[in-house]
C-alpha cells in the first residue's frame, strides 16, 4: 500500500495485481515421454500440461506472480526440463473464458 501525505490529507493507495498467466509451447526431442511428464509434475508453478499434436508437443499453463518469477522459471525450471529443445511464450493479456 502506498500512503501519500498532502498538506490537509492522506491518500492511500493499494492495487492488486493478478497473477502473471503463461502459455508455453514446448518442442521436445524425441521419446521423452517418461522423463518430461515426471519431471513437469514437480513444478508447482506448472498448473496446467498437455500433450498436443502438431508443430509441437506439450502446451504448458504457468502462473508466477510477476514477470521477474516468470523469468525464473522459465530459465531455471522449465528450460531444464529433460530433452527440451525449444520454447515459445505467450502471455495472457485478458482471460475471456475462465
Amino acid at each position: 500500500m502506498d500512503i501519500f501525505l498532502d498538506k490537509n490529507s492522506i491518500s492511500l493507495f493499494s492495487f492488486i495485481i493478478p497473477p502473471l498467466d503463461v502459455f508455453i509451447i514446448v518442442t521436445s526431442f524425441f521419446n521423452t515421454l517418461i522423463s518430461f511428464n515426471t519431471a513437469v509434475r514437480e513444478i508447482p508453478e506448472i498448473e496446467q500440461c498437455h500433450m498436443i499434436a502438431g508443430k509441437f508437443d506439450y502446451l504448458l499453463k504457468v502462473r508466477t506472480k510477476n514477470i521477474i518469477d516468470y523469468r525464473h522459471t522459465l530459465g531455471e525450471k522449465i528450460s531444464s526440463l529433460p530433452c527440451v529443445s525449444n520454447t515459445s511464450t505467450h502471455v495472457v493479456m485478458e482471460a475471456i473464458k475462465d
